[in-house]
């Protein structure tokens, strides 16, 4: 798919993106993507006191320091859920409504 993303009004990344891509945003920082086409996103929010609790499980961390550099990263696991959840979509069973809404 073909995108521009922007994140506090600065171009974060424009052209070509291809499965598993992401983006990691701080809280309150606004975002916005401009799809040229046919596109397939997955939006996730990971609350602020999950991220602590895992860092509270790391050997070594007191506490969670999260501050991502604006970005777009690949990652393969990240496309497999991406594609499993779809998957689950287009089999139109009980977990497909579940896990993915329109």
């Amino acid at each position: 798919m073909n995108v521009r993303f922007s994140a506090s009004g600065r171009t974060i990344y424009d052209g070509i993106v291809s499965p598993g891509m992401l983006h990691v945003a701080k809280p309150a920082v606004p975002v916005r993507c401009i799809f040229r086409g046919p596109y397939d996103s997955l939006h996730l929010h990971v609350p602020n006191n999950l991220i602590a609790e895992c860092s509270r499980g790391m050997l070594g961390q007191s506490a969670a320091v999260f501050c991502p550099e604006p970005g777009i990263s690949r990652d393969p696991m990240v496309e497999r859920l991406a594609r499993a959840l779809l998957a689950a979509d287009e089999a139109g069973e009980s977990l497909g409504r579940l896990l993915c809404s329109e």
